[in-house]
């Protein structure tokens, strides 16, 4: 973070140097200059006279160029003249010449815990040596509600506690990792390390936790526990005490970067670093992709109950991206079945997606998936090296239309997708991206940006997005020092 020592009168603009340090704290200023290496232009925030940052609040502004986040945050604070005449400003220098900046800005208000945020003009064009005016109203803020949660072990409070992994259900559940143990909510935004127990309530040693996954079976959500010797289902009715292993046999000892399930057909996927394991009854499928060739993420897709068999949709980090239809999971097997990725290929029910005439060779390559299930029939979210784009439509063996790149992506890796249904025709995204956390609104076509969650949680680790009982649309961020919850329901409404 980039803070400044600024001090100054009404009506008098002082200068300061951008300290490159999070050492000096930002005092009241009316004016200053926040300065970026080398020449250019500059682009000034005027705050009119109700949009400052009252009682030496502090503003924390966010450059983007494109869709990327170029630099920032640059940090100071405002004050409120008693008049209430003057106005506040804030002047970023040495912007390189573009037309497609726009700015993010996020205010501390009244020197208390409270936050609003504001997305002002957008685009803004910069000119070397001239200085573009972005006036920033009272009514471009929106208000920014956030809840933190603490973490406990046995009765000690954690400090700062590293969070690798969060999964949220719509009941208020919350579990997270950290220190490859689990913790779940007791009171409201604690979380406790969990002492688990299986079906009979004997206490269970569970292997070290890598991540968690949510899916969804025949018996409801669960939250699915990838450990270093495969996954486990944690049951929602039970849902601090009872642990099952999902795999209904030892044969499975791999350690599990993610899993997932299908509604409707009981079939289960484990992915490891480099093999997926798939089964619906009897001995798993095993696929080896072999060195080298890492599972980035993947899905889990039935087409509803009776309609159709699973698929698995899986986006791999040197072999590209394809489809396993529902051969991959065998009926009743006798035996396990075990395959190299070159006997993949040959096999009828892979599909990749280089050969789906809906997106091709030429596509960017894809980072993860995010299944919408909230349209008369399911789409898909693919996240790539270059954008988010979407396809309406999809069957058990790709893309059944055209991927089509959504307006405010383009550029952005997007590393994790989670997709809530927000009513029966529209859907809600949150995404893990290179230039932080975006959200996605398909009713409006609108992409809000949120690089400001890392002042809390540190580097963004993990993410989670559900739409609670109360109808209220939460956003679930851990990262490197903790873990936010963040109301976004104005936004996916």
């Amino acid at each position: 973070m980039k803070n400044l020592h600024i001090g100054g009168r009404t009506g008098i603009r002082v200068w300061a140097a951008v300290v490159l340090a999070a050492a000096l704290p930002a005092a009241v200023f009316l004016g200053c200059a926040l300065g970026l290496p080398g020449g250019g232009g500059s682009i000034e925030m005027s705050f009119a006279p109700g949009a400052k940052a009252g009682d030496a609040g502090t503003v924390y502004a966010y450059l983007y160029r494109g869709n990327r986040l170029f630099r920032g945050p640059f940090t100071g604070g405002l004050e409120e003249p008693e008049d209430q005449v003057f106005r506040g400003t804030v002047r970023i220098d040495g912007i390189p010449p573009g037309s497609d900046y726009r700015l993010v800005i996020l205010r501390k208000k009244n020197g208390g815990p409270s936050y609003d945020v504001a997305f002002p003009q957008d685009p803004i064009s910069v000119r070397a040596g001239a200085e573009s005016v972005v006036r920033v109203d009272e009514g471009d803020f929106r208000d920014v509600t956030l809840e933190f949660f603490s973490f406990m072990d046995g009765n000690s409070p954690m400090e700062s506690p590293h969070v690798t992994s969060v999964a949220a259900l719509n009941d208020g559940s919350v579990f997270a990792v950290s220190g490859e143990s689990l913790f779940g909510i007791e009171p409201v935004y604690q979380l406790a390390k969990i002492d688990a127990k299986d079906q009979s309530g004997n206490s269970v040693s569970l292997p070290p936790i890598n991540s968690l996954s949510v899916g969804t079976d025949a018996t409801g959500n669960h939250v699915y526990l990838n450990t270093r010797e495969g996954s486990f289902g944690y049951i929602q009715s039970d849902i601090f005490t009872s642990i099952y292993n999902p795999l209904g046999t030892n044969e499975v000892k791999k350690s599990a970067s993610g899993s997932g399930s299908a509604p409707y057909d009981n079939c289960y996927v484990v992915k490891t670093p480099q093999s997926l394991v798939a089964w619906l009854s009897g001995y798993p499928t095993t696929i080896d992709l072999g060195l080298g060739r890492n599972i980035k993420d993947m899905v889990v897709y039935t087409p509803g109950a009776g309609q159709g068999w699973p698929s698995v949709w899986i986006a791999t980090d040197s072999a590209g991206a394809f489809v396993l239809d529902r051969d991959v999971f065998p009926d009743n097997a006798s035996e396990p079945i075990n395959l190299s990725f070159d006997e993949l290929r040959g096999e009828s029910w892979y599909h990749h997606f280089s050969e789906n005439e809906h997106w091709g060779s030429s596509m960017p390559r894809i980072l993860s998936f995010g299944l919408d299930n909230s349209g008369s029939s399911p789409g898909l979210y693919i996240g790539t090296s270059s954008g988010l784009f979407k396809a309406d439509t999809i069957d058990a063996t790709g893309l059944g239309s055209d991927a089509i790149l959504l307006e405010g992506t383009a550029g952005l890796g997007i590393e994790k997708i989670v997709v809530v249904d927000l009513n029966q025709s529209n859907s809600g995204v949150a995404c893990m991206t290179s230039s932080g956390v975006i959200l996605y609104n398909s009713q409006y076509d609108e992409v809000v940006r949120l690089p400001f969650l890392n002042l809390w949680v540190g580097e963004v680790t993990d993410i989670g997005l559900i739409v609670n009982d109360f109808n209220n649309t939460l956003l679930y961020v851990a990262g490197t020092k903790g873990l936010l919850e963040m109301n976004v329901s104005s936004w996916l409404p």
